[in-house]
């Protein structure tokens, strides 16, 4: 059964042919697939390329929420919902609605404002229903709301130096999948490069650092 490319490629099959000379298109595919998920790892982000995004996150201090796929397409719609315990919409603010301020490149959205998103951790002892924060930690669980976002975020087309580590990743990972990686008599790699037999390159997470969400 042929293994299907990731449908978000931190680069694509033809690149991986024009850039690095690489002809095995199911081998190519494994090390796009990894360096795509190992990118959204490091980054913690949850889209590499522009497309629809939905995702759970959270507001910091209750006010500012980061989204993990920027930036953000100002000619579409950003949509909030507030979700309590069970899943269930209570509250819902847009930016259509003059409701939420973005920051479209690094993906920071606030209500208009500055006013708090709502938290049910307010109270002080159990109302309707609802465990008092104390109940409901106590009990493994969390009377925090969930923030559902949605959105169209990431990139067209993906940064230049992203895509110069991805290809540095997948020549490693390429030399580690043939068990090259770890003999230094014959290495094209320096010592550093050629003992690192696991993780990122070094000089990778130094290119990819400044595109991480660390929130």
């Amino acid at each position: 059964m042929a293994i299907a490319l990731t449908g978000d490629p931190i680069v694509t099959l033809q690149e991986c042919k024009d850039v690095l000379g690489m002809n095995d298109e199911q081998q190519t595919i494994v090390l796009i697939n990894s360096v795509s998920q190992k990118f959204r790892k490091y980054t913690n982000r949850v889209q590499i390329n522009k497309s629809a995004v939905e995702e759970l996150t959270r507001a910091i201090d209750g006010v500012l929420v980061w989204s993990h796929a920027s930036p953000i397409d100002p000619a579409e719609d950003v949509l909030i919902e507030l979700k309590d315990p069970n899943g269930i919409v209570t509250e819902s603010y847009s930016v259509q609605a003059g409701e939420l301020v973005v920051d479209w490149e690094r993906g920071r959205i606030a209500r208009s404002g500055c006013i708090p998103f709502p938290s049910f951790c307010g109270c002080g002892s159990a109302v309707a229903g609802i465990p008092s924060p104390e109940q409901s930690f106590h009990r493994g669980g969390s009377t925090f709301p969930t923030l559902h976002l949605s959105y169209s975020g990431g990139w067209e087309p993906v940064p230049g130096d992203v895509m110069l580590g991805a290809f540095e990743q997948i020549r490693m990972d390429l030399e580690r999948l043939k068990g090259n990686i770890g003999l230094l008599a014959g290495s094209n790699y320096n010592d550093a490069q050629a003992l690192n037999n696991e993780g990122l390159l070094e000089s990778v997470e130094n290119t990819w650092k400044r595109y991480r969400v660390m929130i």
